[in-house]
């Protein structure tokens, strides 16, 4: 659906309960030695290993304080409901981002929503930007092009360095209060096509 790399709002705590089994110290098995493969068909296959990793726990808790946990999203038939969370979708990324340039692919940064597709973050806001890619290799900027959008407050902003417009194909309807739609483009166009009732807030 989206011709970009997505990144969603971390949640702010995550609660488990520990097992009556994972209280050994902290210990890996590198030679995973008793490892049984069960064939499921000509190309798939589970591998089983009991106790290949001690200290359960322990593992699961350092975890748990360094993962960037994400928030549910369901994707259902091109479109996206994020269950009243926020949604942050951000193309050419900076070096500041944690961006490795030899990951990246040559050709401008687009964010494109399909046509007939929508986005519903629901009391959530919405956020959709094409950074400057400031550091990085191949930071060029595309086009924004936007379908139905249901969300609070809603951000979009083309900020590259080159002429970058965003579009809009269809309603987009945001329930916030003041500047609940915000949409800028550094050197680009905004072009409505979805009518005098394209902007609801």
């Amino acid at each position: 659906m989206f011709v970009t790399r997505e990144r969603v709002r971390c949640l702010d705590a995550v609660q488990w309960q520990g097992s009556l089994f994972g209280l050994s110290d902290m210990a890996v098995d590198p030679t995973f030695s008793g490892l049984t493969r069960r064939d499921l068909d000509g190309r798939s296959w589970v591998d089983y290993l009991p106790n290949w990793l001690g200290g359960s726990d322990e593992v699961f808790g350092l975890l748990l304080g360094s993962m960037p946990w994400m928030n549910r999203r369901v994707r259902m038939y091109d479109r996206i409901f994020t269950n009243n969370s926020d949604l942050s979708i951000i193309a050419n990324a900076d070096a500041a981002e944690g961006v490795v340039p030899a990951h990246r692919r040559v050709g401008a940064s687009d964010i494109d929503m399909r046509s007939g597709s929508s986005i519903d973050t629901g009391s959530g806001d919405l956020l959709v930007r094409i950074d400057d890619g400031e550091g990085v290799a191949f930071a060029i900027n595309g086009d924004i092009t936007l379908e139905a959008i249901v969300a609070n407050v809603v951000r979009v902003e083309n900020m590259g360095p080159f002429e970058g417009d965003i579009t809009l194909n269809s309603p987009i309807n945001a329930s916030g209060y003041d500047l609940s739609i915000v949409i800028g483009t550094k050197s680009g166009n905004f072009m409505n096509y979805a009518g005098p009732d394209g902007l609801n807030a």
